[in-house]
């Protein structure tokens, strides 16, 4: 059954200002998404949404532009005067009175059970149902043993009053309750306890005390649902990335849409609003600043997820995984470009025969894909408890080859991605701007380097080019029932299987007898060679070049990691990575001389 849902969202957000400056408090954004859109999704997840109605006053030129962009439109009720929380529901009674609506305030962030609510409301024949928590509230509930109104506010009045409870901001009603409010400005509180005292079908729906609930009232408030969104994770930076390599981040950091960060910047605990622009040697902390204010708060003391699950994992990624009964749950951000390219994939691989997870459900609305489970065993945990992990690498190489080669008509995304020239180029840059420069403290003329770096990448980009997983590394390989499973190919490329190679062979976070990777690469290398033509010298050849690039792409990353998105583990790997570079280099340091000599100098960081 379909229902309406209604949001005011008058409001002037005094009591948030000056953020409400920038925009209407439910179109504030809360790491990259405004808080109506958190709202309206969330219920469209568990409900059947008919239709959305959104009362406006408050620079409603902002929710007009946003509903553009918005997939599913609203019906929109200016009020040229504020009516009031019953003004509001009897301007809107054209659009309400068309059948059982919700109505959620537009400055809540909640992981309310929605049909539990609709459940109760037409079991208890209800006119009005009221969700309601049992926590403390400036609007307290109080209701007989039957959990029906009996009166608001005044806690002193005890007489039939079995529980209190704090009002949730959302409620269910039927169209009838819409004849007890008068025409303009008034209040809804007065007319629930006025249709509980003549109907006696005014209750309430207890939410739970371990939902959460989070009236975003205040700057303080609203800082405390950006970290809690983030879901223990310490940054949100809004897509496409531009953060100077030596902008200094620490605790949690929010970088939201339109923001220019100048050079020798310090950021700590700190949320910039779109269109921020941070001066060159400023240093923030404690603070939200939008364009041209800032705003000091006392930062949230610790996380409280909006869901509540197990998080697996320790990636470095900004996708969330975790475990919810039979099932591994991934929760994407809104900028996430993979999903429908995972889904993809997944289909091809697992039609050509490689142990990659099955996708349940994919739910849009909420943000999150269903996988099946493989366990919490990843190879690099697998490979502490054997001796010889001989047997399991072959099975994994099989299933390599097995995805590099896999019928690419079946994934048609995949060449929309080439590992080509640019591509290398950059990850080069990459190294120098965020290891080199940022870890290391080096920064002078690189311009010889850089030739060698456009010298690298044109002969790797001359390489063939199969499918490339691109991150082949032991902990994207799960071991379940003695069998190795591929996962967190979502951003595969076409380019050379080379670099796989290497990267599973040659991974910083493991390390293998120097006899078994060169047995388990040459007989790689004969199958590679056979499909493209190539000698194994040339082969060879090609694995030492792919190593170099993998390995400086790989020192880049853990010093973007540990720097700008705070994974500070990421940072013992970086002695690992430097050691494989160097070997590959010194192999070929004719033809590198000057990238030989900045390892040197990198040297003395180990």
């Amino acid at each position: 059954m379909s229902i309406n849902l209604f949001i005011p969202a008058a409001g002037l957000g005094t009591r948030l200002r000056p953020l409400t400056e920038l925009a209407p408090k439910p179109l504030l954004p809360i790491a990259g998404i405004p808080l109506i859109q958190r709202i309206i999704e969330q219920a469209k997840s568990q409900l059947t949404i008919s239709k959305i109605g959104i009362n406006t006053h408050y620079m409603p030129d902002t929710v007009s532009s946003w509903l553009k962009t918005f997939s599913m439109p609203a019906e929109v009720f200016h009020e040229e005067v504020i009516l009031g929380t019953g003004g509001a529901l009897k301007n809107a009674a054209s659009f309400l009175k068309q059948g059982t609506f919700i109505v959620v305030n537009g400055d809540v962030l909640s992981g309310m059970d929605w049909q539990a609510l609709l459940k109760t409301h037409r079991e208890s024949n209800n006119l009005v149902t009221l969700a309601v928590q049992n926590r403390e509230h400036e609007r307290r509930v109080g209701v007989d043993e039957n959990f029906k109104l009996k009166i608001i506010d005044k806690e002193c009045a005890t007489d039939g009053i079995a529980h209190w409870f704090g009002y949730a901001c959302a409620a269910v009603y039927e169209p009838e309750f819409l004849d007890f409010l008068p025409e303009g400005e008034s209040h809804v509180v007065p007319y629930w306890v006025d249709a509980a005292e003549k109907t006696g079908r005014v209750g309430v729906h207890d939410i739970g005390q371990e939902t959460y609930w989070l009236d975003l009232g205040t700057p303080a408030s609203f800082a405390q649902a950006s970290v809690d969104v983030l879901m223990g994770e310490k940054r949100f930076l809004k897509q496409p990335l531009n953060i100077p390599w030596d902008c200094q981040l620490d605790g949690t950091v929010i970088v939201e849409d339109r923001v220019e960060i100048g050079e020798q910047v310090s950021l700590k605990n700190t949320i910039l609003l779109p269109g921020t622009k941070v001066a060159d040697g400023s240093k923030l902390e404690n603070i939200i600043a939008g364009p041209g204010f800032a705003c000091p708060v006392d930062w949230p003391l610790e996380s409280t997820p909006l869901v509540s699950c197990e998080k697996i994992g320790q990636g470095g990624s900004d996708r969330v995984y975790t475990r919810q009964k039979d099932r591994v749950v991934l929760y994407y951000s809104a900028f996430e470009e993979n999903i429908e390219r995972q889904m993809e994939l997944t289909t091809a691989f697992l039609q050509c025969g490689v142990n990659v997870p099955e996708i349940y459900r994919h739910a849009p609305m909420e943000r999150l894909l269903e996988l099946e489970d493989l366990g919490d065993e990843t190879l690099r945990q697998w490979l502490s408890s054997v001796d010889d992990p001989g047997f399991m690498l072959q099975q994994i190489l099989d299933q390599l080859f097995s995805f590099q080669f896999t019928d690419e008509s079946l994934c048609p995304s995949i060449k929309e991605r080439v590992f080509n020239y640019e591509t290398l180029r950059w990850e080069t840059s990459y190294f120098l701007e965020r290891f080199v420069k940022r870890v290391c403290g080096i920064d002078h003329d690189f311009s010889a380097v850089q030739e060698e770096f456009a010298a690298l990448a044109l002969e790797v980009d001359s390489l063939p080019k199969r499918i490339m997983h691109r991150d082949f590394q032991s902990e994207n390989i799960m071991i379940k029932k003695e069998k190795p499973w591929l996962i967190d190919f979502q951003g595969a490329h076409w380019g050379p299987p080379f670099f796989d190679l290497v990267s599973f062979l040659k991974d910083p976070y493991v390390s293998y007898s120097k006899t078994l990777v060169e047995e388990l690469e040459e007989d790689y290398l004969e199958k590679l060679g056979a499909e493209f033509e190539m000698s194994l010298e040339q082969c060879r050849r090609a694995v030492l070049l792919c190593g170099m690039q993998r390995h400086m792409q790989a020192l880049g990353a853990y010093g973007f990691l540990t720097h700008i998105r705070g994974k500070e583990n990421f940072l013992k790997y970086c002695r690992p990575a430097y050691d494989l570079l160097r070997a590959e280099v010194e192999t070929l340091k004719s033809e590198f001389p000057h990238l030989m000599k900045l390892l040197d100098a990198l040297k003395e960081n180990f």
